[in-house]
């Protein structure tokens, strides 16, 4: 579909299509960005690739690029999208929406409102893309992301390319991300992010991560407040700085508060993880506490969710399901801070609910309020 001032509603789509690269509603040479996709019910099997599974809007065409010359709001809004596959993977994107160039003074607002994305298999899935992918073009208006409850799957926002702002403005408000290998991740925005009142639950790695472009071309404005982070962190990262719940980098004005944050899942050192299975139980010997498997790192850790009672010491560990047994010789949080600053030149931070063992990381902070401290 192409064109301009289009309205797609009510429809019933089911099954999967191999033309197209197997996407749900493709979308291509638009004349603008007044758009309407609203009360649809999608469901899908097909497995393309870096493309957008349900909607795709330039991620493998010239959707949004030279012929796009007028602007407009592009509305994604009361859809029901639903996931047949058969296993996790980092390629399935659910929605992409890539400008590759528009013609029309960055005039471009997107709304994703009051959708929900299931995946019937409960597979950890990749992301709602949304980027600038055309260099020098204007950084278009504003993302508006509300009211959404999308499973398996979270949302990035870019510009693919380097030194250059994707939106003046994203708000991300009141929605229910879980059970993804993703995190929000919010790079390349001029002015004003504002994340507030979103719930984040069973997240491979940390809940949020906002990064202006560098330490000359920051965000101006980065409000992250309300938000409530549930059981994330299965797995951590290389830098400890990450391994939190919310990250935030190169801005001016920065304000965290009233969050919950913190995880209690965990990361076992032990002799050799050779052998265990993502998903099976572990048992300790002596404690007799189980725990999930959701990691398996290296060639001595293991990653666990929160014990069922008691707590995994320096014990032998058995596999429920492969048998094998190892010792353990440490058990940490696998959160090595509550939340991260870096670069930010105001800092106001406070009022926010954290597990007791965890710290926020703190390097290069300008002036720093913190409210807790008063």
């Amino acid at each position: 579909m192409g064109g301009n001032n289009n309205l797609i509603k009510n429809n019933i789509v089911n099954g999967e299509c191999v033309l197209n690269g197997n996407i749900a509603i493709y979308m291509s040479e638009l004349r603008g960005t007044t758009w309407s996709i609203d009360g649809n019910s999608v469901t899908w099997s097909g497995v393309p690739t870096t493309v957008g599974s349900f909607l795709d809007v330039g991620g493998n065409s010239n959707a949004i690029a030279a012929q796009t010359i007028d602007g407009g709001l592009f509305s994604v809004s009361n859809n029901i999208f639903s996931w047949k596959t058969n296993a996790d993977s980092l390629l399935l994107d659910p929605i992409k929406i890539s400008n590759r160039g528009a013609t029309n003074n960055g005039d471009i607002s997107i709304i994703i409102k009051d959708n929900t994305l299931t995946d019937i298999n409960n597979h950890r899935l990749g992301k709602i893309f949304v980027e600038l992918n055309s260099a020098g073009k204007p950084t278009m208006q504003q993302l508006d992301v509300r009211n959404n409850n999308f499973s398996g799957c979270c949302l990035a926002i870019r510009n693919a390319t380097v030194n250059e702002y994707c939106f003046d403005t994203v708000i991300i408000q009141n929605n229910i991300f879980s059970n993804s290998n993703q995190t929000l991740d919010i790079t390349d925005v001029k002015n004003t992010i504002v994340v507030t009142g979103n719930t984040f639950y069973g997240m491979l790695y940390y809940g949020v991560s906002i990064n202006g472009i560098s330490a000359t071309l920051r965000t101006k404005d980065i409000h992250v407040t309300s938000n409530t982070m549930i059981n994330n962190s299965f797995k951590s990262l290389g830098s400890s700085s990450q391994n939190t719940s919310i990250y935030i980098a190169y801005g001016t004005n920065v304000v965290a508060q009233g969050n919950f944050v913190g995880s209690r899942n965990r990361k076992l050192t032990v002799t050799s993880n050779v052998g265990y299975l993502v998903g099976e139980t572990i048992t300790g010997a002596v404690s007799g506490a189980t725990a999930v498997i959701f990691g398996v790192t290296g060639a001595t850790t293991i990653e666990i969710g929160d014990t069922s009672v008691g707590t995994i010491g320096v014990e032998n560990i058995t596999g429920s399901i492969s048998g094998v047994i190892t010792a353990v010789s440490a058990n940490a949080l696998t959160s090595a801070y509550a939340m991260a600053f870096f670069d930010i030149t105001n800092l106001w931070v406070g009022n926010n609910s954290k597990l007791a063992s965890l710290s926020n990381y703190e390097n290069t902070i300008g002036t720093k309020i913190d409210y807790d401290a008063l």
